[in-house]
Parts: C-alpha cells; structure tokens; sequence
C-alpha cells in the first residue's frame, strides 16, 4: 500500500490485497461535480488498473448537484473510464446514522444508487458496484425501503458521518470481498 494512515480505507485495504498499490485521491466534502473536474489529471492520467468511487451523500446533503447532474458527472467519468480501459468501481454510500440524515435523505439516496445502476447497466465498459451496508451497517426497523441501514456499532468515530478505524477496515473489507470481481473485470 501506498499509504501508512492506518486510518484511512487504503490503508485497511492494502493488507488485505494482492493488489500493489492504492492511492486516495478523495479530497473530503467534495461532490460529484468536483470529482469530476479533477478526474482526468487525479485519476486517468495515473493509469491505474481500476478506480473505486465512493461518491454521493456530499452532493445529497448540501443540494449542490442534482440527482440528474450527479448522473451526468458520473458518466463522464464512467467515459474516461471506458476510453482508457480503466474500469470503475461504485463503492455504494456509506451507512450514516447522524440525525440530520433523514428518511428523506436515505430515500433520496436510494433513488440516486437506482439512478447509478442504470446507468452503469446502460454504459459499454468494465464498470461495477459494490454493495458495503452489511459489512459496515446494521439494519434499523424502519425508513425508506432499500435504505434501511445506520452506521454500524463501534464503527461511528463520534460524529454519526465518519466511520473510525474499525470501521475504514470494514468498507475496506468490502472492497476486498468485492476484489475477486474487480480482478475478474480487470483481466477482461
């Protein structure tokens, strides 16, 4: 692994992967429309066998993109992806369990998750999703169909957004579930 911040899910990952290298280029509290702007310079000009994008409850919380414009980003993105022959894998939103995320939020979420599926369905490419909540969630009784997820216990760093370290090493033990099949498109 390229990072030793035993904080972070690169870190968790990177003792868990064959792979050789991972780098975080995720800049905390951006949106879709940000990532966007430095894909192209940040990610594809790395030339990296496979970009993981955990993307979307900063543009659902603060409203500063659409869903349709979350949609838009993520298909440039998923275009410079494909014409490069560097696929893409949609790491799904993380489980929050803060008060100002309401069933609102959670099903506006949920709509947009649908929206990314379809869209990575409609793409020609090597893109993927992978499902996080069971590894890093636990299941609350009530909410918006689909998103019935809070942030798991003894994962929440304090704040209800932000997972601690346990919890980076679970999504990060997502990832590596997930791994078979990222390698499997890599080597397609």
């Amino acid at each position: 692994t390229d990072t030793y911040i035993t904080g972070t899910i690169p870190y968790q990952m990177g003792l868990k992967s064959t792979w050789d290298a991972y780098q975080n280029m995720g800049i905390g509290g951006e949106n879709s429309l940000d990532t966007k702007n430095r894909f192209q310079a940040d990610a594809i000009d790395l030339s990296p066998q496979a970009i993981v994008i955990h993307t979307g409850w900063n543009g659902i919380r603060t409203g500063a993109v659409t869903k349709a414009q979350y949609i838009t980003h993520i298909d440039n993105m998923m275009s410079l992806g494909n014409s490069n022959s560097i696929p893409l894998v949609f790491l799904q939103n993380s489980p929050l369990s803060d008060a100002t995320i309401t069933d609102a939020l959670h099903t506006t979420a949920q709509e947009w998750i649908e929206a990314l599926l379809t869209e990575i369905d409609t793409q020609a490419g090597r893109n993927q999703y992978v499902q996080q909540r069971g590894w890093s969630g636990k299941k609350r009784a009530s909410g918006p169909a689909g998103n019935l997820w809070d942030m798991g216990t003894g994962y929440n760093s304090g704040d209800g957004l932000h997972f601690n370290n346990t919890g980076k090493e679970r999504q990060a033990h997502a990832l590596w579930v997930a791994n078979t099949a990222v390698e499997k498109v890599i080597s397609t």
